[in-house]
């Protein structure tokens, strides 16, 4: 009896210890990605993205350049 009490006290103690660790990581983990996040909150939020606002390079943008484009004849009908 002795035997069987020690081997389910040992297992009890290992399932404690294991559940203790899996819970204090993922709050760790959790603390530490809400610093990162207004870490990275606080180093970008006054940033300004300079190419939002330029104007396209491309000079054929506006202008059609393809003349059969919107024909849709099915030479094979």
């Amino acid at each position: 009896m002795s035997k069987k009490f020690l081997v389910l006290f040992v297992l009890v103690i290992a399932a404690s210890v294991v559940a203790t660790y899996y819970f204090s990581f993922k709050a760790g983990y959790s603390a530490a990605k809400k610093d990162q996040d207004s870490l990275v909150n606080k180093v970008t939020g006054g940033t300004v993205n300079p190419v939002e606002n330029m104007p396209s390079a491309n000079p054929f943008e506006t202008i059609k350049t393809n003349p059969f484009e919107g024909i849709n004849v099915n030479p094979f009908k």
